[in-house]
């Protein structure tokens, strides 16, 4: 789609993917070479479902790297399920990810022998696979890397949380990079 006079176009997408935009004319060099210099985290959730409703509660596993948790939902009820984080490419390897839930289901089963956990069930989510992201969070950029994709290009303005500075990698900074490209954009 080209750009009209005057249109603006907000770019919102993760650096893992925005090499997939064909942009006409091309992207200056300063800000192709920083979309290039984005290091992305890999990460990993598991939801298992338990058979009964557990106290809210949350245990970490130090050796293999990853939290679990029971929370509340809406109503302030315990849900049935316990949910895992693993943030690191090698705690995903040593989980196992690749081969499926299996390896880390068993392993919250011996962290957590206090949850009644229904293996079955088991939905995992790594973002690596996502086809929109690729990657989990970015990895805080150097400073003229965010500058670069913080200003202004043309018609384009760049949001997303690996634009967002000292608060790259965090949805505080995709909110507040969006609320910047807003501002760039003007009033309607």
């Amino acid at each position: 789609m080209a750009l009209s006079s005057g249109a603006t176009c907000v770019i919102a997408v993760p650096a893992t993917t925005v090499h997939d935009i064909e942009f006409e004319p091309s992207l200056p060099a300063p800000v192709a070479q920083a979309l290039g210099e984005i290091r992305y985290g890999h990460a990993a959730k598991l939801f298992v479902p338990l058979r009964s409703v557990a106290p809210a509660s949350a245990v970490m596993s130090v050796p293999e790297r990853y939290w679990t948790w029971t929370s509340t939902g809406d109503g302030g009820r315990v849900q049935p399920v316990v949910n895992a984080f693993a943030g690191s490419a090698r705690a995903l390897e040593r989980l196992g990810v690749e081969a499926g839930p299996g390896a880390w289901v068993a392993s919250i089963r011996e962290l957590r022998p206090d949850l009644d956990i229904e293996e079955n069930g088991a939905v995992l989510s790594t973002w690596s696979d996502d086809p929109w992201v690729r990657a989990a969070y970015s990895t805080p950029p150097p400073e003229e890397v965010a500058k670069a994709l913080s200003e202004s290009v043309g018609a384009l303005r760049f949001a997303g949380e690996h634009t967002a500075g000292a608060f790259g990698g965090l949805m505080e900074g995709a909110l507040r990079s969006g609320v910047r490209a807003a501002r760039q954009v003007g009033p309607a």
